[in-house]
């Protein structure tokens, strides 16, 4: 364990785990938020592009977006149904 705390992958956890956090429960319409949340994602994809890390950085990435995209539509749909 202690090995994976000192490596770049868990620089990478810890990065988009912050980007989730920061993001989480964005509201669908809120354009300022999202561009910001497609800011700081570039920013944390560069930050590990060329590295052997980069690829899993780049899906952690997207992964982290995507989630963060689903709850906001979900939240409209909750929204809209009461």
């Amino acid at each position: 364990m202690e090995e994976l705390k000192n490596s770049v992958y868990w620089n990478i956890w810890g990065d988009c785990c912050k980007l989730h956090k920061h993001f989480y429960g964005v509201k669908e319409n809120d354009d300022a938020a999202w561009s910001n949340l497609m800011k700081e994602a570039g920013s944390i994809r560069n930050k590990y592009k060329g590295l052997p890390e980069g690829e899993f950085a780049e899906k952690m990435v997207l992964l982290v977006s995507s989630e963060i995209d689903e709850k906001a539509k979900v939240d409209r749909e909750k929204a809209t149904t009461k």
